[in-house]
């Protein structure tokens, strides 16, 4: 088994007298295995473009990885290569054709970078390839008439080019429409500028084809997100009425809110992000496998001692991990304070007060401020915002003298209240494979 230590020795786990708690099932002995570098950054299904954003545009998803993405810009390179060279060996120093031999250089480049995984090298090329299409093609070609008559569709595509890529860069969230009305929108320009030159008049017409073809999918697509998540909120507000209407339901919900009030008024007031001193990705993952052992266990303890079900959690697997820093966090990993989570479930809201309040004081946890949107058992809190479904969220760092000697007491972890009824209906319902293929289909 290769454990997650650089020599290749197990990594320290939890204090022995921590582990003396562990009672199967409840979770696995194992340290976890390494995480190498190349199955987070490199392995296809797991890692998408820093450009082009997970889209859902059809029923089934369909992610544009790295390695597809590479493969483009490979593409890209040869073709410029092989187009402009010869011209450019002709005529060594216009400027378009300099530009030209430079797209294919860069798209090599680019590809190469997104290949080993370096989205930042990537970024940056991107961004150098915009510069030169702007002064290559957008000033240089129309300022010299170096394409004569063509000059100025050279400049169009050089500026809407220029455009497209900064803004996949810098917007990768809006990358749907950046793409696709961009290029339409370009080549769209370029032919009223070249009076319906027949090429560029074909590919305005081809990208607007396309365009259309490709919105009316994902228009599709987010309705039948909506139809699929609105039967289960239905089910969630009949759970919810039901809830308030029982015998003492007032009362209950009264010291619920209590108890928030409490755990909150003495939460700390930090930035929810994972420590910056985890430079990578691959370094929170490790850490977070450390912790996992000791956090699962502290929060078991405090779930039984009020009566509850513990519901235990592997470190968030990779896949959806990077989803969600590439489709809702703009490529920043330290945002993912979910890595380390576990559900503690309970038939009674007083029992969830009493462990909400254990949570607060107990003297190795850390409760973060939180917004009161994630006090879902409240009758004024909109259950739309989270398709009916509702618990209690919270933040929290463990913080012992094993976790911070090991650098471990930074790490954010979530902690979810959930009510039996509630957890039932999401676990046996098909409530969770509703709300995973409606977040997937909007590209959350």
């Amino acid at each position: 088994v290769a454990w997650s230590g650089a020599d290749g020795k197990r990594p320290p786990s939890a204090p022995a007298h921590e582990r003396s708690l562990l009672r199967p099932p409840c979770m696995a002995t194992a340290s976890p295995p390494l995480r190498p570098l190349t199955v987070l950054l490199c392995n296809p299904p797991y890692c998408m473009s820093f450009a082009i954003k997970t889209s859902r545009v059809v029923y089934r998803p369909r992610p544009i990885h790295v390695t597809l993405f590479g493969q483009q810009c490979y593409v890209m390179g040869a073709v410029a290569f092989l187009v402009y060279t010869p011209a450019l060996m002709e005529s060594p120093t216009n400027m378009f054709l300099i530009s030209g031999v430079l797209t294919g250089g860069f798209g090599f480049a680019i590809g190469f970078n997104l290949s080993r995984g370096d989205r930042t090298t990537a970024k940056r090329l991107c961004l150098v390839q915009a510069v030169v299409w702007i002064f290559g093609w957008g000033i240089a070609t129309p300022a010299f008439q170096l394409m004569g008559i063509l000059s100025r569709g050279a400049a169009v595509l050089g500026w809407g080019g220029a455009g497209i890529l900064i803004g996949l860069v810098f917007g990768s969230e809006y990358s749907f429409g950046i793409f696709y009305c961009g290029m339409t929108l370009t080549f769209t320009v370029a032919a009223i500028v070249l009076s319906a030159y027949p090429e560029t008049t074909a590919m305005a017409g081809f990208m607007a084809f396309h365009s259309a073809n490709l919105l009316l999918k994902r228009l599709d697509a987010i309705a039948l997100a909506n139809r699929i998540i609105a039967k289960d909120a239905d089910a969630y507000e009949v759970l919810w009425r039901a809830k308030c209407a029982a015998p003492g339901a007032t009362e209950s919900f009264k010291a619920l809110g209590e108890a928030w009030a409490e755990v909150m008024g003495v939460a700390v007031d930090e930035l929810k992000e994972q420590p910056a001193a985890f430079r990578t990705v691959e370094a929170l993952f490790n850490a977070c496998d450390r912790l996992n052992e000791l956090f699962t266990l502290k929060l078991l303890a405090i779930c039984e001692a009020h009566g509850g079900v513990f519901h235990r959690a592997n470190v968030k697997g990779e896949e959806r991990a990077l989803q969600k820093v590439y489709r809702s966090y703009k490529g920043n990993f330290r945002r993912l304070t979910d890595l380390n989570r576990c559900g503690l479930c309970f038939d009674s809201f007083d029992q969830m007060a009493a462990c909400l309040r254990a949570i607060g004081a107990h003297p190795d946890i850390v409760v973060l401020s939180m917004d009161e949107r994630k006090m879902r058992f409240n009758e004024a809190y909109d259950a739309t915002l989270s398709s009916g479904y509702r618990d209690i969220n919270i933040t929290v760092r463990i913080n012992t003298n094993w976790t911070r000697m090991q650098g471990l007491a930074g790490i954010l972890c979530e902690v979810q209240l959930h009510d039996a009824g509630y957890y039932h209906r999401k676990s046996t319902g098909g409530g969770h494979q509703a709300y995973v293929e409606h977040r997937n289909m909007l590209a959350r």
